[in-house]
């Protein structure tokens, strides 16, 4: 297949569009900076100049902000970007590569925590997202969703729970955690370790279970459905995330929580029943939660 992937100079870009290849795809880098095809969601005519360079059968969408601070600082960029932008984009494939398999990366924090009833979400549960990254993510996907019955054309939204894993940049709690503890251990102190809410639960996914979970979505002939959720079904706490991470490192160090690093959402229990695309296309997570953040760890640690 050819395959463009938007927004392949980040953390899961990068990865999936080396795995692709492997696989024997043409794949097409496109992002902002730091790649092989460049274009701006801000500017209309360079993403038609990108895809009508291109020609792509796929198109994976991953580009826009993906932090929920930098959301929560810049409202109206987000939405400029992650709304505006991604819809843009969007009506460009309708109108130069209609036929083309468009995969969009959403979010789990689409979902109306208070529809779930502590169950993992569903496809079809209600939608109320609480942050502006969220809100800007769901809003995105439903008018592509509409537009794309209209038109005729093929769109797959994913909703997808927290990744980690070696590569991430800090902003993200499996990378804030284990940037600092590979810090201290490097250098031997004893300072606090800054965190957030360490109460909420939620569903951490490592890098690789979630590259796996965009191939088969991406090779899939035929799907059944236009959304999938992809996490683990399983909750962590965040405090458990710290104390692997502490455990593997051989450590101790105080924790502090940093009021900057909290967010009046960021409560509760969040989780992704993945029933759905376990029967349909058999994935699911591999990787258990101690070997991940080992690994992101030694990533750390190497740096």
């Amino acid at each position: 297949m050819q395959i463009l992937v938007a927004g392949a100079s980040g953390f899961v870009g990068t990865i999936l569009s080396a795995e692709l290849e492997k696989r024997g795809h043409k794949v097409f880098r496109a992002d902002k900076t730091n790649a092989e095809y460049l274009f701006d969601l801000r500017d209309r005519q360079s993403m038609e100049k990108l895809l009508k360079n291109t020609s792509p059968d796929t198109v994976i969408f991953l580009a826009g902000i993906s932090n929920v601070a930098t959301a929560w600082e810049s409202p109206a960029e987000t939405f400029a970007i992650n709304t505006s932008g991604a819809l843009a984009f969007f009506e460009s494939c309708l109108a130069i590569t209609p036929n083309a398999r468009f995969i969009f990366a959403g979010s789990a924090g689409e979902y109306d925590r208070a529809c779930s009833g502590g169950k993992p979400f569903q496809e079809d549960d209600c939608c109320n997202p609480e942050n502006p990254y969220a809100v800007s993510k769901s809003s995105a996907a439903q008018t592509m969703k509409m537009l794309a019955a209209k038109h005729g054309t093929q769109f797959v939204h994913l909703r997808l729970t927290n990744h980690y894993g070696p590569g991430q940049k800090k902003g993200f709690v499996a990378a804030d955690f284990a940037s600092q503890i590979a810090e201290k251990k490097r250098n031997s102190d004893n300072s606090e370790i800054k965190v957030g809410n360490l109460e909420a639960q939620k569903d951490f996914l490592y890098i690789d279970d979630v590259i796996e979970a965009y191939i088969k979505i991406a090779e899939a002939p035929i799907l059944k459905y236009n959304t999938y959720n992809i996490g683990t079904g399983d909750p962590v706490p965040v405090r458990s995330i710290l104390e692997i991470l502490l455990k593997i490192s051989e450590i101790s160090a105080p924790v502090v929580v940093d009021r900057q690093k909290l967010r009046s959402a960021d409560t509760g229990i969040m989780s992704l029943d993945i029933t759905r695309i376990k029967n349909e296309l058999n994935w699911y997570p591999r990787t258990p939660i101690e070997d991940g953040l080992r690994k992101t760890l030694q990533y750390w640690l190497n740096k």
